[in-house]
């Protein structure tokens, strides 16, 4: 099953393998998936999903699993977020029983799927994936349903210098801006024409 498909399933009551108790929990006790890839929130968006649960609540309840230590979000990290800045106390949650690999799979597969991932976080999923499931590029596309050699291109873009793949996770440059540089030993050479081609306002052509 799709990844989408399970947490549905699962929020509708239409699966009881993974437990599933329906509950209420304070916003304070869950915290954050380990294995979240975003970074960046549109925080205008934050806001406008923070009214709308101030004004009608929350339709669909949060995914966590319980720990050692309270709870850990599964799914649902905008809900949640969004929340706290409604000042909700409580959030309606549903625990279910997941470990940690299934909980990187959901966590990373169902942001990839939603397209909310800017290219370096989905990058950095790629890369958890890979390294803690032990999956090939092969299998990794498989699971995520994307081609090969898409995969193959952006893991390459993790091989900038920090500064470079914060100016792409930030949408001051492109995948395209950047491609040319990935080649390049220097990391001071890299760093240098990066802010170049930002200052310059340069295409991906001229780049």
């Amino acid at each position: 099953d799709g990844v989408s498909t399970v947490l549905e399933d699962i929020q509708q009551g239409n699966r009881s393998d993974f437990g599933g108790v329906k509950t209420n929990l304070k916003v304070d006790d869950i915290k954050a998936n380990p294995y979240q890839p975003r970074r960046h929130f549109d925080e205008e968006k934050l806001k406008e999903l923070a009214e709308s649960i101030e004004t009608h609540g929350i339709f669909q309840p949060i995914l966590v699993r319980e720990t050692n230590h309270g709870y850990e979000l599964v799914a649902g990290e905008r809900r949640l977020r969004a929340s706290k800045l409604a000042k909700l106390i409580e959030i309606p949650a549903i625990i279910v029983e997941f470990d940690d690999e299934q909980m990187m799979e959901i966590a990373i597969i169902e942001n990839i799927q939603r397209e909310d991932l800017n290219v370096i976080e989905e990058a950095s999923g790629y890369r958890l994936l890979i390294d803690r499931l032990n999956l090939t590029q092969e299998s990794l596309s498989k699971r995520v349903n994307k081609s090969r050699s898409h995969i193959a291109n952006l893991l390459r873009l993790l091989n900038l210098p920090e500064k470079v793949q914060l100016m792409v996770a930030e949408n001051k440059l492109t995948q395209g801006h950047v491609r040319p540089l990935i080649t390049m030993d220097n990391d001071r050479d890299i760093i240098n024409i990066s802010q170049e081609i930002l200052d310059k306002k340069m295409s991906v052509r001229e780049a």
